[in-house]
């Protein structure tokens, strides 16, 4: 059984309480792998999971802002027998890409992270009053997310924000149009400070309606240090500021395409 602690939309799937729930009920029967490859959760989390004798799958990669293809796979101790006749096949670039990962991973660690889920929460605030201004363009709702144990720390607050963009027609853009509409946008070295994720899938429109398709700004651990390392308000500021930019170059670029988009 996977338990996927942060889905390309940020969410705790299938929920960590449920899966604990289901493991009781079935023992010996269930083997549970979390993919935490975003890694957008607090250690101590991950903890819980090892101590649950639940491997973790992670990555340097996404939230912490390390070299692609920088992942690894955490066990416990009692699950070490599981994996120790397993061929292990390890390659220079492999163990190089990782190295610098703990580098970045090293660097989080060490911020103190008492006031970031106050940052969190203030910036997803603003940012949900702020793109009212874009009527074509619609942020997904975004709970606190299902966590157990410690609700206090900050990973119960989103960091990763879905946007669906409305083309001419006023309806929003389906797949293929959303696409055409990414590859258009700023991209590094273009003036715009950030830039989006590529497309992912909500879901079914409702009823008959076509698939649901949206853009992603993902807040990582680069973009948290000056929060954090200032312990002021400057920081979620000027952050705000960044996504406000770039949404309004995604309205103004949706419009420049017009009818194409439609």
């Amino acid at each position: 059984m996977v338990l996927t602690d942060g889905t390309k939309t940020g969410q705790v799937v299938p929920g960590v309480d449920g899966t604990r729930e289901m493991v009781a009920r079935y023992p010996g029967q269930l083997h549970v792998l979390v993919d935490a490859c975003q890694l957008r959760v607090a250690w101590s989390r991950v903890k819980d999971y090892l101590d649950w004798d639940w491997p973790v799958a992670i990555t340097g990669s996404k939230f912490i802002g390390g070299p692609p293809f920088s992942g690894a796979l955490l066990y416990s101790r009692t699950c070490h027998k599981e994996f120790e006749s397993k061929e292990q096949v390890l390659g220079v670039g492999v163990l190089l890409r990782w190295v610098a990962a703990l580098t970045e991973m090293k660097r989080w660690h060490l911020v103190p992270k008492e006031g970031l889920g106050r940052y969190l929460a203030r910036f997803q605030a603003a940012l949900e009053q702020q793109v009212g201004r874009w009527p074509a363009v619609a942020l997904e709702s975004m709970p606190r997310l299902e966590r157990s144990g410690d609700l206090e720390l900050w990973d119960v607050h989103p960091t990763i924000f879905s946007f669906e963009v409305c083309g001419a027609s006023g309806n929003p853009l389906e797949r293929g149009a959303l696409d055409a509409l990414y590859r258009r946008l700023p991209q590094p070295g273009s003036g715009v400070r950030g830039r989006w994720g590529q497309p992912v899938r909500l879901g079914e429109g409702g009823g008959q309606g076509p698939e649901r398709w949206a853009l992603r700004l993902c807040l990582g651990a680069r973009l948290l240090f000056p929060w954090l390392e200032t312990l002021s308000d400057e920081g979620v500021t000027q952050a705000l500021d960044q996504c406000l930019e770039l949404l309004d170059r995604t309205v103004v670029e949706a419009a420049r395409i017009g009818s194409k988009l439609g």
